[in-house]
């Protein structure tokens, strides 16, 4: 694929697999593929909230902005940039990053 793109789902999936996660990513994308990937600012090993969205069950799991960055790079991706964005719902920040297939 020329790119791949997540917005708001990886920070859903349990953490201990975003390295997998992050290697298939690269595995899909052609040389110079670029992938836009919303992640998880702070350390959140796993949150399940109850009623967080319209009373239904949430759960979430992410490593730090820091972390993110190497398990990027640790799976062959190229960081271009990475920004700090505020929760539209009010919640906690996250990492928007645009990385290159290497």
């Amino acid at each position: 694929f020329d790119a791949a793109v997540s917005f708001y789902a990886i920070i859903h999936v349990p953490r201990e697999v975003h390295g997998c996660l992050f290697r298939e990513i690269h595995r899909v994308l052609r040389p110079n593929g670029q992938a836009l990937l919303c992640l998880g600012w702070g350390d959140v090993p796993a949150d399940l909230d109850l009623e967080s969205w319209l009373g239904v069950p949430m759960f979430w799991s992410h490593f730090d902005q820091h972390t993110n960055l190497g398990l990027l790079s640790e799976s062959g991706l190229l960081l271009r940039w990475s920004r700090q964005v505020s929760d539209p719902m009010g919640h906690a920040a996250h990492q928007f990053v645009l990385a290159t297939r290497r």
